[in-house]
C-alpha cells in the first residue's frame, strides 16, 4: 500500500497532481468529500462556506482526525491498492494518516502571484478578487490551534515539497521523479537489516525441527556468508519425537531446564556446529544467529532466545565471535563471546542466568525438593529404558 497525501495553497495545482496519480492507477479520496457526504446526509447545500463550517464542526465534535479516520475506513476495504488523499487541512489529520504504513505527505505550492493568476483564469464566484483578499483568506484557514483549518501547520509537516510554477509537462516530470523517489524509500523500508535477515533465515530453518516443544533455528555466518545451519532434531537416521509421537521429557515429567541428556534431540546450536565439522569448515571468527519459538498445545510463542549452558560452552570453544538472539518482542540482542569468557573468568557460570535473564533453573537444581524430583525422573527413565530393552529382546 502507498498513500500519498496532498496539501497546499489555493490554486497550487493539487487537483492536477491528484488526477495525474489517478491516471497512474491511484484511487483518489478527498477529505472534502467526507464533508460533502455529511452535508448530503443533512440535506444541506454544498458551498465553500458550508464545507469549512461543517468540517470544523465535525473535527470539534468527533476529534480533529475524524475526516482522516473516515478515509482510512475506505482504504482498509482494499489495503493492497495505491491511494492519493487530498484536502488535508489539519495537523491531526496528518497524525492519523501517518499511522498507516507508507504514507507520504506532499505539499504542492507555487508563488502567490502565479496562483492568483490561475485563480482569475478559473473565475469561480467565491474566489478572492485581490491579492490582499487571497492572503487574508489563506491566513484565516491557517489557524495554529483548535478544530479550525491549519493549512500552515500541515504544509510544515510535509517532508516533500512539489513546486508547480511551470507548465503541466514539467509538473508531470516532477511527479514521475517523486514516484521514483517514493519507490526507493519503500524498498529501503522493506529491506531488513543484516541481523534481521539472518534471523529470518534462522526462523525458517527452525521450522524443520523435529522437537514437539520448541522450534529453534541456528545460522552460522562468516565473512557475510552462511557456512552452517542447524535446527533442533534427533541424530541422523534415528527416530524423532515426531515419528514416535510423543516428547520423552514431557512423558517423564522432566522440568524445563533440567536433565538435557534425557532428550532425543540435539540443540540447534549443536547441530550447526556439528554440520560445520562434517563439512570441514572453520568457525573461527564467525557469528551465530539464533531464533526461537516454544510450542505447546498447538500454540507457537516467540521467546527471548539464549543458548543453554552446554551450547554456550560449545560456542566458546568453537571460536565464534558474536551470538545474535531473537527476542519475544521481535527485536534481537547481541552477545560477544569474549564478554562471556570474561564474565566466567570473574565468577562461576551459575551466576550467568542473572546477567542474561535466561531461565535455566540452575540454582533450583541445588534445592532438596528438586533433587528428589531428579531421583524420581532417573527412576522413571530407567523403567522406560528397561521396558524398551525387554521389548527388543522379545522381538529378537
Amino acid at each position: 500500500m502507498i498513500i500519498i497525501g496532498l496539501t497546499g495553497s489555493y490554486c497550487s495545482g493539487k487537483d492536477l497532481v491528484a488526477q495525474y496519480l489517478v491516471d497512474k492507477g491511484f484511487i483518489h479520496f478527498s477529505l472534502s468529500d467526507m464533508i460533502r457526504e455529511e452535508l448530503t446526509s443533512r440535506n444541506k447545500q454544498i458551498t465553500r462556506d458550508s464545507l469549512i463550517k461543517t468540517g470544523n464542526e465535525l473535527r470539534k465534535n468527533y476529534g480533529n482526525g475524524v475526516l482522516a479516520k473516515r478515509a482510512i475506513e475506505k482504504i482498509n476495504q482494499n489495503p493492497s491498492a495505491r491511494y492519493v488523499i487530498s484536502s488535508i487541512r489539519h495537523g491531526s489529520e496528518v497524525e492519523t494518516l501517518r499511522k498507516k504504513s507508507n504514507f507520504f505527505l506532499v505539499n504542492v505550492d507555487a508563488p502567490i502571484k502565479i496562483r492568483f493568476d490561475r485563480m482569475n483564469e478559473r473565475a469561480r464566484e467565491n474566489d478572492p478578487q485581490t491579492l490582499v483578499e487571497l492572503r487574508a483568506s489563506e491566513k484565516r484557514e491557517s489557524q495554529k490551534k483548535g478544530s479550525a483549518q491549519q493549512l500552515g501547520i500541515v504544509r510544515k509537516l510535509a517532508k516533500i515539497n512539489l513546486i508547480n510554477d511551470k507548465n503541466v509537462t514539467i509538473l508531470q516530470k516532477k511527479l514521475d521523479n517523486l514516484l521514483n523517489d517514493i519507490n526507493v524509500k519503500l524498498v529501503q523500508r522493506s529491506r531488513p537489516s543484516k541481523e534481521q535477515y539472518y534471523l529470518n533465515i534462522s526462523k525458517s530453518i527452525g521450522s524443520r525441527g523435529t522437537c514437539l516443544s520448541v522450534q529453534f533455528g541456528a545460522v552460522i555466518v562468516k565473512d557475510d556468508q552462511i557456512i552452517a545451519t542447524g535446527y533442533v532434531g534427533s541424530p541422523r537416521k534415528t527416530q524423532s519425537c515426531i515419528e514416535r509421537g510423543f516428547c520423552l521429557r514431557r512423558k517423564l515429567g522432566v522440568p524445563s531446564g533440567h536433565r538435557y541428556e534425557i532428550c532425543r534431540s540435539a540443540h540447534a546450536e549443536m547441530n550447526a556446529i556439528i554440520n560445520a565439522a562434517r563439512a570441514g569448515v572453520s568457525l573461527l571468527g564467525g557469528d551465530i544467529y539464533l531464533y526461537g519459538e516454544r510450542i505447546h498445545e498447538g500454540q507457537r510463542t516467540p521467546i527471548d532466545m539464549h543458548p543453554c549452558f552446554i551450547c554456550k560452552k560449545l560456542i566458546i570453544n568453537a571460536g565464534l565471535n558474536r551470538v545474535i538472539c531473537s527476542r519475544a518482542d521481535g527485536s534481537f540482542i547481541t552477545h560477544t563471546v569474549e564478554g562471556w569468557i570474561k564474565d566466567w573468568q570473574k565468577q562461576d557460570m551459575l551466576d550467568d542466568r542473572f546477567q542474561y535473564n535466561a531461565n535455566y533453573g540452575v540454582k533450583d537444581v541445588l534445592l532438596p525438593e528438586v533433587k528428589k524430583d531428579n531421583k524420581t525422573i532417573f527412576k522413571k527413565t530407567n523403567n522406560v529404558l528397561n521396558k524398551n530393552s525387554k521389548t527388543i529382546k522379545k522381538k529378537k
